[in-house]
């Protein structure tokens, strides 16, 4: 290895890999269930349980990468990832029109991934400009695609995207939505005619400023995919010196290369929201702002109700003091005190009751449902809130101090709670994909969070 190189984690590929793999379980069926996608999301779990159990029993090979190998791999799984999103015809759902800008922008991503490759044949270092620059056309290819979904599929015919609008519009004009905003139910087969607003104050808010600004709720959600993917990048570069460019840029790539990305951006899904305030969070624990990562992590977990499963193991596994406590508590609660004074039982349920109520979904990509079909076997509703929380519980008492074990522990933990849930959809599983590249990216923090890099003075935010 180079002097000033920084040596590449066991994890790394394997952890780009399952986010691969789950990107691909979503390919199938448009993310509901699929003989295929369940073949993906079991792989998928093997993966993040081998990884898991590495870190669980400190059992990290110390051996190197061959760098030449894994480039080349990463590469080519990008290209892969390129190459199914290109070739689904029904990536956009309700598009009144051709997808050309964004058909156009799959393009330019497939050329500026052509631009990595003669740096890796000669192995010179790519200088830090070029590297910037390409990063912001690849975001740039990502705003345009996203804006053009929008466009082009401007009334998607799901309830998720008509409830949050009718939810900013009943917050713009100082009504409680979860008092008047309903909304006919889409879902096949799903009990009741109507769905009430069912998402946390926090991402009512923050889909409020989307549909203020720009006239669209979805428009918070993209932004959320961009800035993720340069927080991400951000946490990768901060592990060490002497990175290829393609290792530090490919925890993101991996995100914004997942074939449904776009699919799950038209469908209005709200999980980009806190998936990208982690990898924010993240960011800030790798740069030492150390009132900045409970107030994000707050603001993340307010966004949506699954989150709840990541307030002791970040505050835990992070070494949060009292102060930071505080802070987090104060804002994961902000947005939902008003409301819970306002009218508790109507946020109640919807954010709770609605949900408890609703019965497994056949069409759900789930372990219980193969089980179901294949075996025979009624599997218990409640198995992956078990699983959930055992891993919880085993990563608070081993794996606590690590940014690289918080994320690995959060990937394990969603993905083992999806695949054995009473439904999952293309949602659910790209809150796992996009956890294991986080966790691929955090994997060179090995140390208190902060990789080889010498500690920096700790700034305020």
């Amino acid at each position: 290895m180079a002097a000033g190189e920084t040596r590449i984690p066991f994890g790394y590929g394997p952890l780009l890999f399952a986010s691969a793999v789950f990107g691909l379980a979503i390919s199938y069926n448009d993310g509901a269930y699929a003989e295929p996608g369940i073949f993906a999301v079991v792989v998928g779990v093997l993966l993040l349980a081998f990884r898991y159990g590495v870190a669980l029993f400190h059992r990290e090979p110390e051996g190197a990468h061959e760098k030449t190998t894994l480039l080349g791999v990463v590469w080519i799984g990008l290209a892969a990832l390129l190459w199914v999103g290109y070739n689904d015809a029904g990536l956009v759902m309700y598009a009144q029109r051709p997808w050309a800008i964004g058909r156009a922008a799959q393009l330019a991503m497939v050329a500026l991934l052509g631009s990595y490759l003669p740096w890796m044949v000669t192995g010179r270092r790519e200088s830090r400009a070029t590297r910037a620059v390409r990063f912001a056309l690849l975001a740039a290819c990502v705003v345009a695609a996203g804006i053009d979904v929008l466009k082009v599929s401007p009334t998607p015919a799901i309830d998720v995207w008509t409830i949050q609008t009718k939810g900013a519009e009943a917050f713009s004009h100082g009504l409680n939505p979860y008092r008047v905003a309903w909304v006919p139910n889409t879902a096949p087969g799903v009990m009741g005619d109507k769905v009430p607003y069912v998402y946390p104050p926090m991402q009512m808010m923050l889909s409020w400023v989307g549909w203020k600004l720009l006239g669209d709720v979805r428009y918070t959600m993209m932004a959320a995919i961009v800035g993720g993917g340069a927080a991400m990048r951000y946490v990768t570069r901060r592990g060490g010196p002497g990175l290829p460019a393609l290792v530090e840029d490919a925890p993101a790539l991996f995100v914004w290369f997942t074939p449904k990305l776009f699919f799950v951006l038209e469908q209005s899904w709200t999980d980009p929201v806190p998936m990208g305030l982690i990898a924010v969070a993240a960011a800030a624990h790798v740069a030492r702002r150390r009132w900045l990562v409970p107030v994000v992590f707050g603001v993340a977990f307010a966004c949506k109700q699954t989150m709840v499963f990541l307030v002791p193991m970040a505050a835990l596994m992070l070494g949060f003091d009292r102060g930071q406590w505080i802070v987090l508590a104060v804002s994961g609660l902000a947005s939902v005190v008003p409301y819970a004074a306002w009218d508790f039982a109507a946020l109640k349920f919807g954010n709770i009751d609605f949900e408890r109520m609703l019965p497994p979904r056949g069409d759900g990509l789930t372990l219980k449902n193969w089980a179901q079909r294949a075996l025979g076997w009624d599997l218990p509703a409640e198995l992956g809130l078990l699983f959930a929380a055992v891993t919880c519980v085993v990563s608070l008492v081993r794996l606590r101090g690590k940014l690289s074990w918080f994320v690995l522990s959060a990937a394990t933990l969603y993905a083992l709670f999806f695949a054995f849930n009473k439904w999952a959809f293309a949602n659910y599983y790209f809150v796992v994909a996009y956890l294991a590249a986080l966790a691929a990216a955090a994997s060179f923090h090995p140390v208190n969070g902060y990789g080889g890099l010498p500690l920096p003075p700790a700034a305020e935010p």
